[in-house]
């Protein structure tokens, strides 16, 4: 995957006025594994077999929020 940075939104629904892009990180590595081997949440029974990515960054910073747009809503 070629990505670098990933921003992290936050809904309205759940962060109300804090809602909107808060927080961006820069991607220091992307592992793909299944569900059996997550160390930090339990695996429930029936999903081990699932996929899943782990990213891990070098930073994540605040920035001003950037406020969320409403694009296809009636």
């Amino acid at each position: 995957m070629n990505i670098e940075y990933v921003a992290f939104y936050q809904s309205q629904k759940v962060f109300r006025e804090d809602s909107g892009i808060r927080y961006y990180g820069k991607i220091k590595e992307i592992k793909r594994y299944k569900r059996s081997e997550c160390k930090e949440i339990p695996c429930e029974k029936g999903s081990e077999e699932e996929k899943y990515l782990r990213i891990d960054f070098e930073w994540i910073k605040e920035i001003p929020k950037i406020e969320p747009i409403q694009y296809g809503h009636k």
